[in-house]
């Protein structure tokens, strides 16, 4: 099975987008909760959107 990148994946789960944006995951659950457009459940699993963390991240003006 072949391994995808953080960049080509379109959701990903709370561990991997704290380890993406290289902050840990309890922050990572707070923004999500904070900032609902980042987040799709799939079931009770929480995912987030790539484009909308990085977004995110790219317009942050103050500290995380």
């Amino acid at each position: 099975m072949e391994t995808i990148s953080f960049k080509d994946k379109l959701l990903l789960t709370l561990n991997q987008a704290s380890e993406y944006a290289n902050i840990g995951i309890h922050k990572m659950r707070e923004i999500s909760k904070e900032h609902n457009e980042m987040t799709v459940f799939v079931g009770n699993k929480r995912m987030i959107k790539r484009s909308a963390l990085e977004k995110f991240i790219e317009d942050a003006v103050y500290s995380i």
